[in-house]
């Protein structure tokens, strides 16, 4: 990795969708009962006379962002957060996982995406998704999306030394897919077997290992 890229300060713009296709169809089949739930239903394009208010309800609903990139501990951006969280926690959820030189992209997939879920009070995500939009390229005034602000669900895992388990906890949370298709960026897919972290006992399927950045 030779380094995260300057940040460039735009207007913050929130898009009138926050539907991803990809967050929710890709899933496997037994996990589309995310649509069943209450903030799916604010996954649909908004009309401007009632965004804000339904945007307000969004984040009111959802106080968890899932990283699987330079926002991690100990990675170029994890001191960029605007404010101390009230959780971190290691985590996993459904994607297709690529990496770069520089930084990661997730589109989404039916791989077992490793990262970090970082937990907020409600009264806090107005400003974190202020600054991550700018830092992904997202909804910001006049520029084409970079990255796209999703839904996703978690899984909550723990290093047992011997392997990651499940711990049974599980979280609707706000991620980054990359915009467009990152092939054509130059970027190349992890695959599982590259990633090296093997479930042991977690009610995973057999043979089924996480995917994580930075390989």
């Amino acid at each position: 990795m030779s380094g995260c890229p300057v940040l460039v300060s735009h207007g913050l713009r929130f898009i009138e969708t926050l539907r991803d296709e990809r967050a929710i169809t890709e899933l496997p089949s037994g996990l589309q009962a995310i649509q069943q739930q209450p903030v799916a239903s604010l996954l649909v394009s908004f009309r401007k006379r009632d965004f804000s208010f339904r945007l307000n309800q969004e984040i009111d609903m959802n106080s968890s962002v899932f990283v699987y990139g330079t926002l991690k501990r100990g990675q170029c951006r994890g001191a960029m957060w605007p404010v101390k969280p009230l959780k971190v926690s290691e985590v996993y959820t459904y994607g297709t996982l690529f990496s770069r030189q520089d930084y990661p992209a997730m589109v989404g997939g039916m791989d077992r995406v490793a990262g970090e879920r970082w937990d907020f009070n409600p009264d806090q995500m107005p400003r974190v998704l202020e600054v991550l939009d700018r830092i992904e390229g997202a909804n910001q005034s006049g520029q084409p999306d970079l990255y796209r602000r999703v839904l996703v669900m978690t899984w909550g895992l723990r290093d047992e030394g011997n392997g990651l388990l499940e711990t049974g906890e599980s979280r609707i949370a706000f991620t980054y897919h990359y915009a467009t298709e990152p092939a054509n960026d130059g970027f190349i897919r992890i695959l599982p077997n590259d990633s090296g972290l093997e479930p042991d006992h977690s009610g995973l399927k057999t043979g089924q290992r996480l995917v994580s950045w930075p390989i």
